[in-house]
């Protein structure tokens, strides 16, 4: 039922190299959607399998995140690992042929920002997030007192252009920023999706905020425009 995940990594005058790599469209899991599933085997193919080969002084480094993830996604992971394609891929990758190959995935993915995502998902699950509205309020509360790191918790890594603004204002900023933020008004609904209308306080202009949810927390994926005001 599976296709095969190919890892490509481009390697400069050297081309772009490929390691046919796990099943593309796994089996359900409980508790996990197909976009869980898809982040769980994405990880282990790009963050954990080739730095667990070619850089295990990374790895070592940062054990604690790597054994957080595997324990807390254990039901995931294994489900990917019974799968016959797993065990093959895994061999053929500890080949001293494929030994420059890897090296290449890992030398693009074995970093402390790839880690972040780890560390990110494989903590335990916060019930604060378990709704959009949850962590709606959560990042208000964050911007209020100026709390960059927790704003954050509710980020999706996509929303660069958030993060950035996060990052660069100042606190007084942040606090305006928060201030503004008034009523969510959910628009459409999916299982794993949730588009909204942001109602803002102080006459500001409505934004449309979408959450996405993973592993059962709910991340904003594209934030309302409250923060290009403070630039």
């Amino acid at each position: 039922m599976f296709g095969r995940l190919v890892a490509c990594v481009f390697m400069g005058l050297g081309g772009t190299v490929c390691i046919a790599g796990s099943p593309a469209r796994p089996d359900p899991v409980p508790g996990y959607s197909a976009n869980d599933l898809r982040i769980v085997e994405g990880n282990l193919w790009y963050t954990i399998i080739p730095c667990e080969i070619a850089a295990p002084e990374f790895v070592a480094r940062h054990a604690r995140t790597y054994e957080s993830y595997r324990r807390r996604h254990a039901a995931a992971i294994a489900h990917l690992q019974a799968r016959r394609e797993y065990a093959a891929t895994v061999r053929s990758w500890q080949t001293p042929g494929a030994r420059q190959q890897v090296q290449g995935i890992a030398a693009m993915t074995c970093t402390d920002k790839m880690v972040a995502g780890l560390e990110r998902y494989g903590r335990d699950p916060d019930p604060r997030f378990s709704t959009p509205q949850g962590s709606w309020d959560f990042l208000k509360a964050s911007l209020l007192a100026a709390n960059r790191a927790d704003a954050l918790l509710v980020v999706s890594r996509n929303d660069v252009a958030f993060i950035e603004d996060v990052a660069k204002v100042s606190d007084q900023e942040l606090r305006v920023a928060g201030d503004r933020m008034g009523r969510l008004e959910i628009v459409r609904s999916e299982p794993e999706r949730v588009w909204a209308i942001h109602q803002p306080n102080h006459g500001w202009q409505p934004g449309r905020p979408e959450f996405e949810k993973i592993f059962g927390e709910w991340y904003l994926t594209h934030s309302p425009v409250y923060l290009p005001t403070v630039r």
